[in-house]
């Protein structure tokens, strides 16, 4: 009565999960404990919980606009800025090569 069911209680519970015990006869404590506090059902409702977890988190994360790094996009816009200064420092001709690729 360790874990406060009746021995039936507990063969019943191991029987529900399909439990085999040992060659050397007990069950092991895995067994027991699933047997006892819901074993593989525990198991995935834990996981199924933990994902709901993580898809909050990132739904949050979105919302809070958190996912994004803003360094790498203000990098390029400046570079976009600026490109009109740099094709003055390029030349007329290498600047008029530029224009025409970009055009394109």
């Amino acid at each position: 009565m360790e874990f406060g069911l009746s021995i039936l209680t507990l063969r019943k519970a191991l029987a529900k999960n399909a439990a085999e015990p040992d060659s050397g006869g007990p069950y092991t404590t895995r067994q027991i404990g699933g047997a006892v506090y819901g074993g593989a059902l525990s198991e995935e409702k834990l996981r199924t919980q933990r994902q709901m977890t993580r898809k909050l988190e990132l739904e949050n994360s979105i919302t809070e606009a958190s996912v994004l790094n803003r360094d790498a996009p203000m990098k390029g816009l400046s570079a976009i800025a600026d490109a009109p200064n740099i094709l003055e420092t390029l030349g007329p001709q290498t600047a008029n090569v530029v224009q025409k690729v970009i055009a394109i």
